[in-house]
């Protein structure tokens, strides 16, 4: 597939299945995907813009570098419930991992 991919996406996961998983699915909707695993490398991107934004809960520590980063959406998926509903409470977009399609979440996009 030789398309444009004019939109931007960064995943911070410290699981690497779970990064080259979102990797994947992003491409495959068009984005340009930046990695990044732990909050400190996340935080290098901090200047830069992006569409989305695809965060591990990482024990709730995501929290500050969900508000850094610039991007027009930002999604927390972690694997621990309790975090989802406490950001869930923040009015943050969150979701347990393996509940959620990504390519679903991002489609209409």
């Amino acid at each position: 597939m030789n398309e444009q991919k004019d939109r931007k996406a960064l995943v911070v996961d410290d699981e690497k299945d779970w990064r080259e998983l979102y990797e994947r699915k992003l491409n495959r909707l068009g984005y340009q995907v930046v990695l990044a695993n732990s909050l400190e490398e996340a935080r290098r991107y901090g200047n830069e813009e992006f569409d989305v934004l695809i965060i591990d809960g990482l024990g709730g520590r995501c929290l500050d570098v969900y508000r850094e980063i610039n991007a027009k959406r930002r999604i927390i998926i972690s694997g621990e419930k309790r975090i989802v509903d406490i950001v869930r409470e923040e009015g943050m977009e969150a979701y347990v991992k393996g509940d959620v399609e990504v390519s679903k979440l991002l489609a209409e996009e």
